[in-house]
């Protein structure tokens, strides 16, 4: 009995001390200063411009991804309101007819949009695939064809 009061005493004594130690934390963003302002306004702007011009697959690369985005998210807004319609006749159901008639009825809004879904991606043009570059010459093969033999240990 004593030893498990010593413990607990020793445990509330631990979190009394850990929490009520000041806690500091540094800003991770922190505002710059006017002068930082002022030399940042001063810069060129070129490194950003450099990414841009470097690769001219990534415009068409973001045109597909934002396609996609709204494809999946007209899909995911017609399985909600097919959800919401389910929802709503099931509450309105009494007889087991009513409640499979609304089962097969969600079952068939959502295989209608799976198929708009599928049709609507098949449509987005895909963008033009990484040119192939270049690989290094093979090393050439031992003309003998035998192995090379190794310093036994």
């Amino acid at each position: 009995m004593k030893r498990t009061a010593g413990l607990v005493a020793g445990a509330l004594t631990g979190v009394i001390l850990l929490s009520s130690a000041p806690v500091a934390f540094a800003d991770s963003h922190p505002a710059p200063s006017p002068r930082q302002q002022a030399a940042g306004a001063a810069r060129p702007v070129t490194a950003g411009a450099v990414h841009l011009v470097a690769d001219v697959r990534v415009a068409p690369r973001d045109a597909q991804q934002a396609a996609r985005r709204v494809v999946n998210d007209s899909f995911k807004a017609a399985i909600d309101a097919a959800t919401a319609r389910f929802d709503r006749a099931m509450a309105s159901a009494k007889t087991a007819a009513a409640k499979a008639a609304a089962h097969a009825n969600r079952r068939a809004d959502v295989a209608s949009a799976i198929a708009a879904r599928q049709a609507a991606l098949d449509a987005i043009p895909t963008p033009a695939p990484k040119p192939p570059t270049e690989s290094k010459t093979p090393k050439p093969a031992d003309p003998t064809g035998s192995a090379k033999p190794r310093p036994s240990p």
